[in-house]
């Protein structure tokens, strides 16, 4: 549903109002509710899109709820563009090294995609808004990676964030990192990703596609899955495309980002 809203224009809250709070909030008189879709972000979609929507959706909560608070993960853009594209790989007729590397050099290019669905993971303009909307006590913004490889600070963050009592941060690190946590992930090691097999019956593989491209096709369908390595130099380039959005963002939410290489640095990414 997320995705359906946040791909229209916001004046869907001024027409439908009325059928999206049941939808969204429910139509009991629970005292809490969660509304959680990653989707509000899918499909390239940047904070200029999505962060009127989510504005609609506070000031609908807030009519209803004594207070409303939004969580917000990151991932930094280099390994976040990897993942993206190796999760629709199977739908690629060409996946692999190359094609990967033409993909994020298009995306980092201001004369391609870097000021179009690049745009979606500009982490301080997202931050601005998101403050703007429920100011920094209702905002609990981190990165992917802090929960990772800090998970306890984190956790223990979280949970005075939500104001709730303290709990075993051990049951929850062992639940969140531990339990089923390699269900989809396609990553193998710290900067080599597995593709998907190719499926051609996959969302934008056309019969058209097929025939423009029978040695790709045959390729795909007939070897194993491409392993892909996110080099050096390629996640050096993304990172500094997005370096100054990112120290935007953690000066903001007071933020270390450069410690889970959110930065340049001209070294491989940390783990």
């Amino acid at each position: 549903m997320a995705e359906q809203i946040t791909a229209r224009s916001p004046i869907l809250w001024t027409k439908h109002k009325a059928e999206l709070e049941p939808a969204l909030l429910g139509t009991g008189s629970s005292r809490s509710r969660l509304v959680s879709d990653e989707m509000f972000f899918g499909n390239f979609r940047g904070a200029a899109e999505v962060l009127p929507h989510l504005r609609a959706i506070v000031e609908m909560a807030r009519s209803r709820f004594d207070a409303v608070r939004i969580l917000c993960l990151i991932r930094r853009q280099s390994t976040r563009l990897m993942s993206g594209y190796v999760q629709r790989s199977d739908a690629k007729l060409k996946a692999g090294q190359a094609d990967f590397e033409a993909f994020a050099r298009s995306m980092c290019d201001p004369h391609d995609e870097r000021y179009r669905r690049g745009m979606a993971w500009e982490y301080g303009d997202l931050a601005a808004g998101l403050l703007d909307i429920v100011g920094p006590a209702g905002l609990f913004m981190r990165p992917y990676e802090e929960l990772r490889h800090d998970p306890r600070p984190f956790l223990e963050g979280l949970m005075s964030f939500l104001g709730q009592e303290p709990c075993s941060a051990d049951v929850l690190i062992e639940t969140l990192l531990h339990e089923g946590r390699q269900a989809n992930v396609r990553r193998l090691e710290q900067d080599l990703w597995q593709a998907r097999r190719f499926n051609r019956l996959s969302e934008g593989i056309s019969r058209l596609d097929l025939l423009r491209e029978p040695l790709a096709y045959l390729r795909r369908k007939y070897t194993a899955p491409s392993q892909i390595r996110l080099r050096p130099e390629i996640s050096e380039m993304i990172l500094r495309s997005y370096e100054e959005t990112n120290r935007r963002a953690a000066r903001l939410l007071n933020i270390d980002l450069a410690r889970y290489g959110y930065v340049p640095t001209g070294e491989p990414e940390a783990p």
